[in-house]
């Protein structure tokens, strides 16, 4: 059945501008996807191409969604909409500190089993410090080693994701992570402002206390 499958995401080309006159504009960077809920129906293929227009704030936020091209399902409708306003975009410079930019996004899910694994991930504000790291992990450092708490520091911080289905990272992200052999670490990604650096875990790993 569809419903037991994972939606997996793929974003095309956008389009930016007022609501009332969309146009072609430069390319929104989304730092955090939300899953889609299982869909209910079973479809005649194996992709799915939906259209929302999102209300985007400058700080990122989606404060407004609207599909475009509904299923056949209202529920599912409602529900995948509430997930697309959990999508979070790098913030971006605007006139006024409340306007919304309109960005017209065309999403194609694609029905496939989960991906689920063990991630670890530390974050760096600059190329420098990211690049510092990466060459700690591939000489042999501990991640735990380089785990620095998000609390009380200026540091890398770092998260540990159990059993995650990777299906929820952008497609440039997943597409590098999927191809991870256990205890391989990516080179820095940029996602947003930030640069972040993915390791895979056995699946008896246990993460420090605090991550």
């Amino acid at each position: 059945m569809n419903r037991a499958l994972a939606c997996l995401m793929f974003l095309l080309v956008s389009c930016s501008g007022t609501e009332e006159s969309l146009r072609t504009s430069e390319s929104f960077s989304l730092v955090r996807l939300a899953k889609l809920p299982p869909l209910p129906f079973d479809v005649p293929t194996s992709e799915l191409r939906l259209v929302f227009l999102l209300g985007v704030h400058p700080d990122g936020t989606v404060r407004e969604a609207r599909l475009l091209t509904p299923t056949k399902s209202d529920q599912w409708n409602a529900d995948a909409t509430d997930s697309i306003r959990q999508w979070r975009y790098a913030p971006f410079a605007a006139d006024s500190a409340s306007a919304l930019r309109w960005i017209r996004n065309t999403v194609i899910v694609r029905l496939e089993k989960p991906t689920l694994m063990n991630i670890g991930m530390l974050s760096a504000s600059r190329r420098e410090e990211a690049d510092s790291l990466h060459a700690l992990l591939h000489s042999g450092a501990p991640f735990d080693s380089l785990a620095i708490s998000r609390t009380g520091t200026r540091g890398p911080a770092a998260w540990y994701f159990p059993s995650i289905d990777i299906s929820c990272y952008p497609t440039h992200i997943r597409e590098v992570i999927a191809h991870l052999n256990v205890d391989e670490c990516t080179l820095p990604l940029p996602l947003g402002d930030q640069f972040f650096l993915y390791q895979r875990f056995d699946d008896a790993y246990i993460p420090p206390i605090g991550h």
